[in-house]
Order: structure tokens, then C-alpha cells, then sequence
């Protein structure tokens, strides 16, 4: 297995499908030195290794996360799959949204239900369309033609729609 850095994203602690502890995210496109990136930080906060086998200090202060977006990956203790997208701004981690692209087998209708799940717990995620697997899920919540009060789910690439009530 090649080298990583572990991450510490803000606010994302618990899986938005069975609601267990999410941690021990990792990533593969900052300096691969077993840092400990904490969000909010410009430099890492700890190298994660034996004593014996810490690098320089002055290497670790050197090292930072690249600039844009940097996809970060854990499991949940349940084993659910999830990847973020990191957002480095001036050199600091400023923002962290979950990212779903990939469903379990099943029929569509289960697949919007996780989709609209997810979104309901982290609004700000990335959900990808449950239909195409390509488009974003754009999300609203408005009502329908009687009134009720309905959570659209809509596709821009393939114009996907779905909707749930909102309790």
C-alpha cells in the first residue's frame, strides 16, 4: 500500500445513511507523509508515525494540501463507502462536502430514497443522479400542484425528477 495523509474534516462525523461515526479519512493527493490535516489548519498538525520514524519538523511545517479540490475517502463503522471533496482556499482547508456517486444494487425508487436521505441530513452534499449516475441532484424543497409540501429532487443532465414529502 503507497503512502497517504489522514484528514479531520469539520462537521462530518456521523454517516448520513445509518447515522454511525464516520473517521479515519485519508486521501492521496496532498504530500503523502502520513500528515494529519485538521480543516481550518494551513499546516498539518501532527505526523501520524513510531517516533523513531517522524520526519524533520521544518519538512512537516513546509507541507501543505494542494490548491482547489482534493477528494478525501472513509468508512463508517457500519462499512459504508464515502469520499468528500476538500476545498483548500490561500493554502488553508476551508470547506468539506460528502460526496455519493455510487448506489447498492437495487431498483431505482431505493436508489432515490438513499439519494434524498443523504441529502436530507447533509444538504450539502454531492449526490449524484440516481438515474444516470453522471448528473448532480439539484434539491428543493417546494410544494406541488395541491399544496403539500414536496423535497424535489431534480437531474440537470439527464432531467431526472423525483419527489418525497416533507415531514
Amino acid at each position: 500500500m503507497g503512502m497517504f495523509d489522514w484528514y479531520e474534516p469539520a462537521g462530518v462525523d456521523e454517516c448520513p445513511l445509518c447515522r454511525s461515526l464516520l473517521g479515519g479519512w485519508q486521501g492521496k493527493e496532498g504530500p503523502c507523509g502520513l500528515y494529519v490535516f485538521r480543516q481550518g489548519h494551513r499546516i498539518p498538525i501532527e505526523q501520524r508515525v513510531d517516533p523513531g520514524s517522524r520526519g524533520l519538523d521544518s519538512v512537516m511545517l513546509a507541507s501543505r494540501l494542494p490548491e482547489g479540490t482534493c477528494e478525501i475517502y472513509c468508512e463508517c463503522e457500519r462499512g459504508h463507502d464515502w469520499s468528500a471533496l476538500a476545498t483548500v482556499r490561500d493554502g488553508v482547508w476551508t470547506d468539506t462536502r460528502l460526496t455519493l456517486r455510487t448506489y447498492p444494487h437495487g431498483h431505482a425508487p431505493a436508489r432515490w430514497r438513499m439519494a434524498l436521505e443523504v441529502l436530507s441530513i447533509a444538504p450539502r452534499a454531492i449526490v449524484a443522479c440516481p438515474e444516470c449516475a453522471d448528473g448532480e441532484l439539484a434539491v428543493e424543497d417546494a410544494p406541488d400542484p395541491s399544496g403539500i409540501t414536496m423535497r424535489w429532487a431534480r437531474c440537470a443532465r439527464c432531467r431526472a425528477v423525483d419527489a418525497t414529502p416533507v415531514e
